[in-house]
């Protein structure tokens, strides 16, 4: 990630914990001959500062429902997708 110059410092949007959760990364797809293809814009150095700190899973934003099923079918990890509205009402 060292070509990343934003990566170093990417550890500063967490900082803030749940009070001050960061913008989530906006993913979507399309078809490709080999299957699908995934696209993300907005979050890529947060993402990849955490892949590098090996976190298990993490929120994205994606068009609509069936983007939602669709990519958590290709990346998920066994948990059903939870609506933006109902991530942030958990808030304890």
């Amino acid at each position: 990630m060292s070509l990343d110059s934003k990566f170093a410092v990417a550890a500063t949007a967490f900082r803030g914990g749940r009070d001050a959760p960061v913008t989530l990364p906006s993913v979507g797809y399309w078809a490709a001959a080999s299957g699908y293809e995934v696209a993300m814009s907005d979050g890529m150095t947060r993402t990849f500062w955490l892949l590098a700190h090996r976190v298990r899973s993490f929120p994205v934003s994606v068009a609509d429902a069936s983007w939602a099923t669709i990519l958590n079918g290709m990346a998920g990890i066994g948990v059903a997708p939870i609506a933006f509205s109902e991530l942030f009402a958990r808030r304890a």
